[in-house]
């Protein structure tokens, strides 16, 4: 089965991007997470987009290292300054990155795609700690509980339950309500549950495959297991 979420890619401090530039003491830092998105000869390797739709240009990208995960683009949270000049057209803002962290990017899955093995292998709680919907993106901040060593591997899937009725685990928790409902299901592989582990991971919602129009629903619901043993749901509404 393909892990379609490990520890290795979302572990402590793990720069997927360096930077030379060090800024100035008098200078304010901004973190975001962020795409960063595939760029040409005129941008650099990549430019940067917030998730509420600004761009910004990006004066260092030679000094980082950019690979896209999904798609032309890769999620990070990056720390970056705001230059005082801002006069690279067709862009909001020009920044300078000075240290980027990657964000494990996966699309929301239909249920009976292949790639997710065997559903009722995941049966390891987690918890949603924030979510938030921006740009086709479903951005989690999850907590859960890992071994902590090299060879734990946890897969973490955003599902959508396209079987008859729901079936399934969560079906008892699905309404007619206008919502969007999908499931976030954790294989933990028998990991010990020895440590805590918080992180961010973001979800692509490709509408072609899992034959849904967002335009249909007022938001999206969640369902999971919690680390109490509980079913919640966590609610995200559509920006009107």
């Amino acid at each position: 089965m393909k892990k379609l979420f490990t520890i290795a890619m979302i572990s402590a401090a793990a720069i997927i991007a360096g930077s030379s530039c060090t800024p100035q003491s008098n200078e304010k830092i901004y973190s975001s997470l962020v795409s960063m998105v595939e760029g040409s000869y005129m941008t650099g390797n990549f430019y940067v987009v917030f998730d509420n739709g600004e761009t910004a240009f990006v004066t260092n990208t030679s000094a980082i290292t950019f690979k896209p995960t999904i798609d032309n683009e890769a999620r990070a949270i990056i720390y970056y300054t705001i230059e005082e000049d801002q006069t690279k057209t067709g862009f909001d803002s020009v920044i300078t990155i000075s240290a980027v962290y990657g964000v494990s990017v996966d699309p929301v899955r239909d249920i009976y795609d292949h790639k997710l093995g065997e559903i009722s292998d995941y049966k390891a709680e987690i918890d949603i700690m924030e979510a938030y919907y921006a740009r086709n993106f479903v951005n989690l901040q999850i907590h859960f509980q890992w071994g902590a060593t090299n060879n734990s591997e946890h897969s973490i899937a955003l599902v959508y339950n396209s079987k008859e009725n729901h079936e399934g685990v969560f079906q008892p928790f699905y309404e007619d309500d206008g919502y969007l409902y999908l499931e976030l299901h954790h294989n933990s592989n028998n990991d010990p549950e020895t440590n805590e582990y918080v992180s961010y991971v973001s979800y692509k919602v490709k509408p072609e495959q899992i034959n849904v129009s967002l335009e249909d629903y007022v938001g999206i619901k969640i369902l999971y297991k919690a680390l109490d043993g509980n079913i919640r749901t966590y609610k995200i509404d559509f920006k009107k």
